[in-house]
């Protein structure tokens, strides 16, 4: 009787023995559970990703919490399941925030190829009104080119009036007046010219 007895309390003790094992293998576990899933909702907090999600995050944050009151209370199992609902808020806290992220950024993307596009138009007016402006500068000095290669400045010889420059020069009698135009400070009177006197004369 004695020998089974003892057959029986050293069973009894090898059970109780193999459940603290596995009591404190259970334990370790959940505890290397907890602390992932706690660095995961750090790094949440830290990047800024929860602000997206804010609401997910904190129950994410409260089934956490209880996880931890379970592991205190050495109630490993509770602890693991509350864990298992953690890792499944979280894991939809983050595929919002990620497509709340995206969408932020595809926006401020957007907002910024349009500010570069009306930077470019922007850029684009100026050099046209530039070229524009450059073009026309342009087309005046030519004009005013033009203008000088079609004058020449005649010297009054003995017996000329203006008629006869007009005659020598193959002008028209009609451009006598502008001859007049041009030299006003010079031919104080048409009908007197000085030997001498340079006067500037429009060719054809």
């Amino acid at each position: 009787m004695k020998k089974y007895l003892l057959i029986f309390s050293l069973v009894a003790l090898v059970f109780i023995l193999s459940g603290c094992l596995v009591d404190e293998e259970l334990k370790k576990a959940v505890n290397e559970k907890t602390k992932l899933a706690q660095n995961e909702l750090t790094t949440a907090q830290e990047v800024s990703t929860s602000k997206h999600a804010p609401k997910l995050y904190q129950a994410a944050s409260e089934k956490l919490e209880e996880a931890k009151t379970d592991f205190q209370a050495n109630q490993f199992q509770l602890a693991n399941e509350s864990l298992d609902e953690y890792f499944t808020i979280i894991e939809k806290a983050n595929k919002k925030a990620k497509a709340i992220k995206q969408k932020i950024e595809a926006e401020k993307k957007k907002a910024e190829e349009a500010a570069l596009k009306k930077a470019a138009e922007k850029t684009a007016k100026e050099a046209a009104l530039k070229k524009a402006a450059i073009d026309a500068k342009i087309q005046a000095e030519l004009a005013a080119k033009a203008q000088s290669e079609k004058q020449i400045k005649y010297t009054v010889q003995s017996g000329d009036s203006l008629w006869k420059i007009a005659k020598k020069l193959n002008i028209k009698r009609s451009a006598i007046a502008k001859v007049l135009d041009k030299n006003e400070q010079e031919i104080k009177n048409p009908n007197k010219l000085y030997v001498g006197q340079q006067i500037i004369v429009q060719k054809k």
